[in-house]
């Protein structure tokens, strides 16, 4: 059972994780777009865009990499 005088230090925590989760997953997202960006020049044998529905009825984009490249340069 939760102790009534912690709830609003656990409700801080998790609106603290929520955001932390929100801002590395918009950070997941740019490197996988940069990188599609980065092999459309080229070939594009390295990275698939699939569009999946999710259970919300929403189109989401699903990025498959078969090979991520060895350039040591800061994508």
């Amino acid at each position: 059972m939760i102790n009534p005088k912690k709830l609003p230090f656990l409700t801080k925590s998790l609106g603290t994780y929520y955001k932390k989760f929100v801002d590395t997953k918009g950070e997941i997202l740019n490197y996988f777009n940069k990188i599609y960006i980065d092999c459309t020049g080229e070939q594009n044998d390295n990275v698939t865009i699939k569009e999946i529905v999710g259970d919300d009825g929403k189109i989401y984009k699903s990025y498959e990499i078969k090979k991520i490249s060895s350039k040591k340069k800061d994508i």
